[in-house]
């Protein structure tokens, strides 16, 4: 098999290489088999390591190829390796031990990736957060966990931050203004504490059963409570990584842009830890997504691999030059964590060509997906990407990585094929608990230790997920069931529509009702009539939303994964109903020229 880039940072691709990739569908089969034949043959055994070793093994097969760029800064494998047993080195002179709790608060950037190993070489425990999180957020998981050093590019709070109980060491990327004992710049720690004398007892091999102590402690966005920290190991993630290289089937090379963050497992596992098994190549977007930076990458570096959420893919494809950027190199895509309606599968493959697609489910209670398709079913036939999930991530080592069962969310008894149950689910890649919450972990695993995932679905005949959303967010009308995923991905058939989230909200009269917020291609009246008469003329009378708010793209509340906080839409759900009420009281009382007509875009 060809590799996939050149030695010196992958800079030259051969036009019959790319064209390897773009051929037509019925040689399709061969060439995945063919690629995964080349992985089962490069690892034929599984040998457990930390991430660390992970990284050291790719740099001495691959030293000169570029591991990392960003438009601006490349990195080579050694490079990498050498800047994080520097950074590792600098984490032992402040004190850093086994365990320790330290927290990464930066954009995709390479420090982020220096870190990620430099951690895990010390045998300490990454805790990444979410740059966007609030204060009250950020010092809840610092304290929680008893964080020990915190490395941010962020210089606002600091104050405020060092009053966290345990945390001793403040990082900063940028200059501190006010520099002190707690806090020191990144140059500091790069230079003067990463040259000192290197501790070498502490800094070498990781000793038998490294692979199975924590690596990272990820927060989940908290949607039923206070966030949790999810434990994942180092075998965990990398098993989970590997099992995303040979269902997408990698090549030897990849070179994979993410658009979603590294501080989230989709990011993380199937994109910076799966690239290393292949000597591949990451580029990362940073900061708000910007859909013709994305297409200036994906030709100028020709990539062969993205990573988005649907709703970027929609954005990347309504650019009105579209057709005139260069990607031939792109012969991958993977699109998942939210709702993608059914016409923009169908879009993909039309305006991108003879693409290898996928999409998946997982959490980051799973060390990120644990059920894909496979890319065959992206050619041909695209019924299973409109209506599944995919099947469950395998191995050539111990066969499935997880085991789901479908149950009644009640009784949790085994529910026939076909029916749809909550997911519970136990294996190798799952998580054995919440950082500090005996109670949480009482709650959510059973006894004999099978995940409750909270999850509604059930899998066909061959094997693949139908999910059908969580199981509190259905809610009934008079009776009658609504599944707000089915309304969600009805409504986004639309294509006046670019994202549709619908939520429940207690009603007096229906106890409960439908309100929908949509994200529309137009904000004109005219466009918005459309969705109303789409909804009314495609859903069950019952499904219909009773309200519709239409927002612009900045205005989801998101979580640190990218997806939609539903609790917060609901909390803005009647809070604008509350004000439309007091509205129509005031005009029934004064007239409608002497109330407030600054109001909710809503109709009802």
């Amino acid at each position: 098999m060809k590799a996939a880039g050149k030695e010196k940072g992958h800079e030259a691709v051969a036009a019959d290489e790319k064209d390897a990739f773009r051929t037509s569908s019925s040689g399709i089969p061969e060439r995945l088999a063919h690629r995964r034949d080349w992985l089962r043959e490069n690892y034929p055994l599984w040998t457990k390591r930390t991430i660390y070793g992970h990284l050291r093994e790719a740099a001495s097969r691959w030293p000169d190829r570029l591991l990392y760029q960003d438009g601006q800064r490349n990195m080579t494998y050694r490079q990498v390796l050498e800047q994080s047993d520097k950074a590792a080195n600098a984490l032992l002179q402040l004190g850093a031990q086994k365990g320790d709790r330290i927290a990464v608060n930066l954009n995709n950037t390479i420090e982020y990736l220096i870190l990620t190993f430099a951690i895990a070489r010390t045998e300490a425990v990454k805790v990444p957060l979410n740059r966007k999180l609030p204060l009250q957020q950020k010092c809840y998981i610092l304290s929680e966990t008893g964080t020990s050093i915190l490395v941010s590019d962020k210089t606002e709070d600091m104050e405020s931050l060092q009053q966290c109980a345990g945390l001793r060491r403040i990082i900063l990327l940028r200059h501190p203004d006010s520099p002190g004992n707690q806090i020191i710049s990144w140059e500091i720690f790069m230079g003067v504490l990463a040259q000192a004398e290197e501790n070498h007892d502490r800094t070498r091999d990781a000793e038998p059963g490294a692979a199975e102590l924590p690596c990272d402690i990820i927060y989940t966005s908290g949607s039923s409570g206070a966030p949790k920290g999810v434990v994942l190991t180092h075998d965990m993630i990398l098993r989970s990584a590997f099992a995303n290289c040979l269902n997408r089937a990698f090549e030897d090379g990849r070179r994979v842009l993410i658009t979603v963050p590294l501080f989230h497992v989709y990011g993380y596992i199937e994109g910076l830890l799966s690239v290393i098994f292949v000597g591949g190549t990451l580029l990362c977007m940073q900061g708000r997504f910007d859909e013709r930076k994305t297409l200036t990458m994906l030709q100028k570096y020709r990539i062969q691999d993205i990573l988005c959420v649907p709703s970027a893919m929609q954005k990347l494809l309504a650019v009105p030059d579209f057709d005139f950027y260069d990607l031939h190199a792109l012969h991958a895509v993977y699109c998942s964590a939210s709702v993608c309606p059914d016409w923009l599968w169908d879009e993909m493959k039309k305006r991108l060509g003879e693409v290898e697609i996928v999409t998946g489910y997982g959490m980051s209670e799973t060390s990120g997906a644990s059920v894909q398709t496979p890319p065959e079913v992206s050619f041909g036939d695209l019924e299973k990407l409109r209506r599944t999930l995919g099947r469950v991530l395998t191995d050539h080592f111990s066969g499935k990585l997880v085991e789901y069962r479908v149950v009644d969310p009640d009784t949790l008894e085994d529910l026939p094929q076909g029916h749809t149950g909550e997911l519970i689910c136990r294996g190798s890649i799952i998580t054995k608990g919440y950082y500090n919450r005996d109670d949480v972990n009482k709650s959510v695993f059973t006894k004999d230790g099978w995940l409750r995932s909270g999850d509604l679905g059930w899998f066909d005949k061959d094997g693949f997920l139908v999910f059908l959303g969580r199981d509190g967010d259905n809610y009934k009308i008079n009776g009658e069931n609504v599944s707000p995923l089915y309304v969600d991905q009805v409504i986004s058939e639309s294509r006046d529509v670019i994202q549709a989230q619908t939520i429940g909200i207690p009603d007096e009269k229906l106890g409960w009702v439908g309100a929908a917020f949509i994200e529309p291609a137009s904000f004109s009246q005219a466009v918005k009539n459309r969705i109303i008469e789409f909804c009314s003329g495609n859903l069950a009378s019952f499904q219909v939303p009773k309200y519709y708010f239409f927002i612009s793209g900045k205005e989801w509340p998101r979580t640190s994964n990218g997806k939609i906080t539903k609790k917060l839409l609901r909390e803005q759900a009647v809070l604008r109903i509350n004000q439309e009420k007091k509205d129509l009281e005031c005009w029934l009382q004064v007239g409608s020229e002497k109330c407030n007509n600054d109001r909710p875009d809503q109709t009802e």
